[in-house]
């Protein structure tokens, strides 16, 4: 029995010296983001109009000789009756039209009134799209990968350092190239999160900005950051444990999470179903791979973590990101 007991004491102390060799620091979370906006770039032009003067000349009035003129007398006739398929007319005539006739009137008139409907409809439309195009979709899309798309990280890290995120075109170079790859790794997908409104073209920017700074505040550290033309990396920073603090088993590392910020006009994005399913995800990065340059206005994309020796465990996943659901 005693032999079991000092068994038993000498395997403990063994794994608590392997924990506390294991554990010399701790790597912080750090988030890698690329992206800019072009909504200073793009204010609406009106261009004023000029009207053309008007050559006016007065009018010249011919004088009238009234002393020539002779009045004729005039037959007084009674307003023309209709009554069924007789017309009467006002010099006593009786003008008969069949049942025929009646069936054109009603035909003629059936086609007008489908024209007009069909004109009204097509008006109203118009106008609905055109409402929609006038505001700008603000859209949200978080997805959490699994910790083993290593491929995925790295490729958003290559695309962040040559990414060229001053120009329009270089920046939906970055959501295309973003989507796209997102589209290519299905086996990956643990998790999704969307949102997307309509908002008014002159509250677009704030309203952008404060979802970037929003997702911004969730990194730890940005160690790779290429935003308007700018480009920085540091290396994430290592914290040395406290020799007082508790001895803490090891997490499990899972997941990576993907985070894309979009702001365009178009009404193509605003018809997205809600996101509830890995049908629906491809469906979303599909819209968003469709973007043109004319449409984009912004864009950000950050991704944690940004190191390759770190993913995010699952309690940091409910932690950081709570409103992540499974597909």
């Amino acid at each position: 029995m005693k032999v079991w007991k000092r068994s038993l004491i000498a395997l403990a102390m063994v794994t608590l010296g392997m924990i506390g060799e294991v554990a010399p620091s701790l790597a912080r979370r750090s988030g890698g983001r690329v992206g800019g906006s072009s909504f200073k770039s793009s204010p609406s032009r009106s261009s004023p109009t000029k009207s053309a003067p008007s050559n006016t000349s007065p009018s010249r009035s011919s004088p009238s000789n009234t002393s020539n003129s002779v009045t004729s007398p005039r037959r007084s006739t009674s307003p023309s009756r209709y009554t069924g398929g007789v017309y009467y007319s006002g010099n006593g005539d009786v003008i008969t039209r069949g049942f025929e006739y009646n069936i054109v009137i009603y035909i003629v008139s059936a086609i007008l009134l489908f024209a007009l409907i069909g004109w009204v409809t097509k008006c109203i439309i118009d106008a609905a799209r055109k409402t929609n195009q006038s505001k700008v979709n603000l859209l949200k899309l978080q997805i959490g990968l699994l910790a083993s798309a290593r491929s995925l990280q790295q490729e958003l890290i290559d695309m962040a350092l040559e990414a060229d995120t001053e120009s329009v075109s270089g920046l939906t170079d970055v959501l295309h190239e973003t989507a796209l790859t997102i589209m290519r790794h299905p086996e990956y997908w643990v998790y999704v999160h969307s949102a997307n409104e309509l908002i008014k073209p002159e509250a677009a920017e704030s309203q952008f900005n404060s979802l970037v700074l929003t997702e911004r505040s969730k990194l730890n550290e940005e160690s790779l950051s290429n935003v308007r033309g700018r480009l920085s990396t540091d290396a994430p920073e290592s914290v040395e444990p406290s020799p007082d603090a508790p001895l803490v088993f090891a997490e499990i590392s899972e997941y990576i999470v993907v985070t894309m910020l979009v702001a365009a006009t178009g009404d193509a994005l605003s018809k997205l179903p809600p996101l509830r399913s890995a049908e629906q995800l491809q469906e979303w990065l599909q819209s968003i791979w469709e973007i043109t340059d004319e449409e984009l206005l912004a864009v950000e994309i950050l991704w944690e973590p940004q190191s390759e020796e770190y993913t995010l465990t699952n309690d940091d996943v409910i932690s950081v990101y709570p409103d992540l659901i499974r597909i």
